[in-house]
């Protein structure tokens, strides 16, 4: 993309495990007398997001990943009814 497009790209991996863990920011191949790939990107660890901020967002990608971020087991019943859906009256 950089060469078709020639602008800087940032690099971001999600994180979207069930645990919450702490995930480091790049990545390294090496050996003791060459470094032969150093990768830096930034992380986002859905877990530790609090899905409340996200819920009423208008972009889908932030509200399709609210059910992998952070909540309590009180919480998941306020998740699940704001996507029920609502009764039609004819």
């Amino acid at each position: 993309m950089f060469r078709k497009y020639r602008r800087r790209i940032l690099p971001i991996a999600i994180f979207s495990y069930d645990t919450i863990r702490n995930e480091p920011s790049s990545f390294t191949i090496q050996f003791s007398f060459l470094t032969v790939v150093g990768f830096h990107f930034l992380t986002v660890e859905l877990r530790k997001l609090p899905w409340r901020e996200y819920i009423r967002r208008d972009n889908p990608v932030a509200v399709a990943l609210v059910s992998k971020m952070g909540d309590d087991e009180s919480e998941r019943v306020a998740a699940v009814s704001l996507f029920r859906p609502l009764p039609v009256l004819r």
